[in-house]
């Protein structure tokens, strides 16, 4: 049977990872504005109106 006594643990260790890999993550997805817990914070990705198919495509553009 193995001796036990004296040995610490590494949970602390774990958790505190765990936790620091959640704070980050949790980050991550508010400033690609995934989340939107926090208003006015993150990547603004609605300032590009998508080009609709009926629209002509001139490749390269052409200068008028």
């Amino acid at each position: 049977m193995p001796r036990l006594i004296g040995k610490p643990s590494k949970a602390p260790v774990y958790v505190g990872l765990a936790i620091i890999a959640g704070i980050i993550g949790v980050g991550t997805l508010e400033y690609l504005s995934e989340l939107g817990l926090l208003p006015e914070v993150g990547y603004d990705r609605g300032s590009i109106a998508p080009r609709r198919s009926s629209e002509p495509f001139d490749y390269p553009p052409q200068r008028r």
